[in-house]
Formats: C-alpha cells, structure tokens, sequence
C-alpha cells in the first residue's frame, strides 16, 4: 500500500487486495472440500539440494498452508520457511501431492533431481505412485504479488480441485 499511496492509487491497491482476499477465501472452501485429508509438499530443487517448503516466514508457504489452509505433507517442516537435504537423504515423502520448482536449471538442478528421482524413498512416495507431481514456475518470487498469488490460487484450483 506504501507505494499506492506513492503514485496515489491507494483506491485501485485496496480492490485487488479485496479481490484476492475474496479468491483466497474462495479456493480455500473448495480446496478443502475437494480435497478432504489429502496432503501437499513444495520443493525447490537446486544445483546443490533439495529444499523441501517449511509452514512459515515465506509468502508461498503462509499462502499454502495458513491461508488456504492446505494440509502439510508429514515432512514439511512446521517452524522454518525451508528444509534443504542433499537428494540421496530424501526421506520417503508423506504426502498425496507434490509440487516441484527446479530452480537455476543451467547451474546443475536437473543432475539434483536425477539423484533424488533415483532413490527408494522417491520410488515410494505416495505422491509419485499415483502420478500426483506437478512441475511449476518460481511460485517462490510469483507469491509476493497480488498477480502471482492470483496464478497460484489458479494452478491449485485447476490441479487438486475434483
């Protein structure tokens, strides 16, 4: 609102912020009644780890797990903002739906997410036994507008909705 305020359009800040108030209190219904139990997990797999999205101190992750209320895979940490594990630590995920960000591709995430797809734990994750993965864009720079947040409420709506 500050940069509203700035260029004198606090009016115009104040209805997209309404507006996206209004859509997340909307998907959060359907979600949750889509959804019932079922669980989620971000992770952003780098050239050195895979980061597996905490509960907090992050735009994405109080957007996924306060505000719509999603449920937490057994491994999303519920007090950081991210937990970052080599691949080869991968734990056998507890959750029905994964969403994944490789992030700086050309630095070497791709080789990261070939080790961690080559390990037991991935192989037995719920998540990748029903062909519930989902490749996304940078949901982590895309969380702090109004616009990204939007696109994201979207994705989810169009992929977990039934």
């Amino acid at each position: 609102m500050k940069i509203a305020e700035l260029v004198n359009r606090e009016r115009e800040a104040a209805a997209v912020l309404t507006r996206l108030d209004l859509s997340i209190e909307d998907a959060k219904q359907l979600l949750h009644h889509s959804m019932g139990e079922e669980r989620i997990t971000v992770m952003q797999v780098s050239h050195r780890a895979v980061g597996i999205q905490g509960k907090t101190a992050h735009p994405l992750n109080e957007l996924i797990y306060k505000e719509l209320a999603l449920k937490p895979g057994g491994q999303v940490p519920n007090d950081m903002w991210r937990l970052e594990i080599p691949p080869e630590a991968l734990p056998v995920l507890e959750t029905e739906h994964l969403f994944i960000q490789k992030h700086h591709v050309l630095a070497g995430s791709e080789e990261i997410f070939n080790l961690m797809i080559q390990t037991t734990a991935w192989q037995e994750t719920g998540a990748i036994q029903k062909g519930n993965i989902h490749a996304i864009p940078n949901w982590f720079v895309m969380s702090w507008t109004p616009l990204g947040r939007q696109h994201i409420i979207k994705t989810l709506i169009d992929l977990l909705a039934k």
